[in-house]
């Protein structure tokens, strides 16, 4: 969702940006907003407001990176304004591709993630 020159160019998200989904369930239809915020430091404030705004929270964690100061201080703020949130590993991939895990050892890696 980072449409703004200067994102695609930096390839981080500067700007929260937000989507409405249509979700149909039995006859009742249910609007999802998903709102991308940054994750970078400097744009702290973006999360913060971004927080406020939502009943839920999905925290995504690279598992090459792994957990950062950055994501505890999200999770300390989701905590604060009473969000729920969600644990996404986002790409497990690249731990068998790139770093040639076994499963076993991918499994050990994203635990301590977890």
């Amino acid at each position: 969702m980072d449409f703004r020159p200067d994102e695609q160019k930096r390839g981080i998200t500067m700007k929260s940006s937000a989507i409405s989904l249509l979700y149909p369930d039995e006859g009742v239809d249910h609007v999802v907003n998903l709102i991308d915020s940054p994750g970078h430091v400097e744009f702290s404030s973006e999360v913060s407001t971004a927080l406020r705004l939502t009943d839920g929270a999905l925290v995504v964690v690279d598992v090459i990176e792994g957990v950062s100061t950055r994501t505890y201080s999200v999770l300390k703020q989701c905590c604060l304004e009473k969000v729920k949130s969600i644990l996404v590993l986002n790409k497990i991939d690249r731990l068998i591709e790139e770093l040639q895990q076994t499963p076993e050892d991918a499994y050990k890696h994203m635990s301590m993630i977890i």
